[in-house]
Parts: C-alpha cells; sequence; structure tokens
C-alpha cells in the first residue's frame, strides 16, 4: 500500500472539450516539498486545478487513501486540499484578519485551534500581523500573496498546493516566500509547488516532477534536477 499522500493515475484535464494534460502519473510523499515544473502550456496549472476538483478531469485522483475523482472543490477543501491560485484572489474591501477568519468559516474548528494557526501564520509572515486591520487592497503585492497563502494556511490543510508563488514578486519578496515555502514540511504541511523556476525549486523542494506538453517526462529528487536535465527538458 503507497504512502503517499496523494496519488494521480492516468489523469487526463480538459479545458472545455480539449484534452490539455494527457494520463499523466505520479506520488506526493507526505510532510514534503514537490515542485511541479515546466515551461508555459505544460500542464502544470490544469494538473493543479483538476487536483482541487476546479477542471473536468478523467482517471485517477487518491487522496489521504481515498478516492477522491467525484468530490465538489469545496469537499475537497474540506477534507485537507488546499489551492492558492495565482492571481491573489483576496477579498480587497475587507482587512487582513477578516480574509483569515473568512478563510476558516465552517471548517469545525474550536477558537484555539483557530487562534494558533493564526499564530503560526504571523509567525511565518510578521507583516500580516502588523498590518491586520488594514485593508487587503492596501497592502503590497508581496503582502498580498503572503495573505493568499496564509488565506490557504486558515483552512487547515494536509496539502496545500501553491500556483507560482512567486510571480511578479521582487527579489527580495521572492526569497522570503520560498523561505517559508521550504519551512512548510518541518511544520507538518505538504506542500506542491507550481513554478517555471528551476532555481525556486531547487531551494525548497526534495522532488521534481518535469512536464512538458501535457505530459510527465521526469520524476526525480531535486539533486539530480542538474543543467543536462533542464536543457533537455525545460528550454
Amino acid at each position: 500500500m503507497s504512502s503517499a499522500i496523494l496519488s494521480v493515475g492516468d489523469l487526463r484535464v480538459f479545458h472545455d472539450e480539449t484534452e490539455v494534460v494527457h494520463g499523466v502519473s505520479f506520488e506526493i510523499p507526505p510532510d514534503s516539498v514537490t515542485g511541479i515544473i515546466g515551461v508555459n502550456g505544460a500542464g502544470k496549472t490544469a494538473t493543479a486545478l483538476a487536483i482541487a476538483g476546479l477542471l473536468r478531469s478523467t482517471g485517477k485522483i487518491v487522496f489521504n487513501g481515498s478516492p477522491i475523482e467525484p468530490l465538489t472543490p469545496w469537499t475537497r477543501s474540506h477534507g485537507g486540499i488546499a489551492l492558492v491560485q495565482e492571481g491573489r484572489r483576496l477579498f480587497h474591501g475587507l482587512t487582513v484578519a477578516e480574509n483569515l477568519g473568512l478563510a476558516s468559516w465552517r471548517r469545525g474548528r474550536t477558537r484555539s485551534e483557530i487562534a494558533r494557526q493564526i499564530e503560526l501564520i504571523h509567525d511565518l509572515f510578521p507583516v500580516l500581523k502588523r498590518k491586520q486591520n488594514d485593508p487587503a487592497s492596501r497592502l503590497s503585492g508581496g503582502e498580498q500573496q503572503m495573505l493568499a497563502v496564509g488565506q490557504g494556511l486558515m483552512t487547515f490543510p494536509k496539502l496545500i498546493i501553491l500556483d507560482e508563488p512567486t510571480a511578479g514578486l521582487a527579489p527580495k519578496i521572492v526569497g522570503e516566500m520560498l523561505q517559508v515555502i521550504g519551512r512548510l514540511s518541518r511544520e507538518g504541511y505538504t506542500a506542491i509547488i507550481v513554478d517555471q523556476s528551476v532555481s525556486n525549486v531547487r531551494s525548497v523542494a526534495q522532488r521534481a516532477i518535469i512536464m512538458r506538453l501535457g505530459h510527465v517526462v521526469r520524476s526525480l529528487n531535486v539533486d539530480a534536477l542538474n543543467d543536462t536535465v533542464v536543457a533537455e527538458f525545460l528550454t
């Protein structure tokens, strides 16, 4: 029996009637960071959306030991899958604290559990504590991305999928975000980082899944993600 927290088998993903991911299979070990990497159009984001239930797919998706293909996006989220999509989808008119509070709504958690989770997020992103009463619209782009990750963590996930989490951020903020992502596995989370950047994946992940034209072409430890592999599959 697999010890993977997520197993994907022969996954085919569709945009409308067009198949954009073609029978991919992979496993994600628990308490780890895995990178899904590839150039634009590789099928990375489509794969992430399908795991979260936001794109139509066929094939097998087993999460935490149970098949989840028939489940709605809400049920998957409630069961422990968080997807932080590119684009910082926040409630811009609400404060930082209100955005975090809404993310934990109907999660069946006690006040003390919610308070501890907010404390963790404030520890990961101290600026969110300092600006907890500011509306999200007043945050910088980097701060909004931190809040989006915080929202994902407020759903108490077993698996958090981060789609292009450093896109458009200043280099200093990129470094801070990567430090947090690298820390997640030490805090008991399993994370997938969907990214075009080889250096980002190398810096935070233990394993990398390389996608190209809707296929998984390699699955390897990041220390094997060398210049030869990059030249063959990622250029």
